[in-house]
């Protein structure tokens, strides 16, 4: 998995705010694992999870941020 920044730019573990680490659960990270192998709807990553689409867009907003 590549961490990018908001220009698209590769940036390395030691350039990630702290914040950005505090949002990654073992949810949060298993839907990025899941989204760096290839593109998916919110309803695949969802029924792939076992998760309902109300938690799973909980979890897809606290990334945004």
């Amino acid at each position: 998995m590549k961490l990018v920044n908001d220009e698209g730019e590769a940036v390395s573990c030691l350039e990630v705010e702290e914040k950005t680490v505090s949002v990654l659960s073992k949810e949060r990270l298993h839907i990025l694992k899941m989204l760096a192998g290839h593109s998916m709807y919110a309803a695949e990553i969802a029924r792939a999870m076992g998760m309902d689409a109300q938690a799973l867009h909980y979890h897809l907003k606290l990334l945004h941020e």
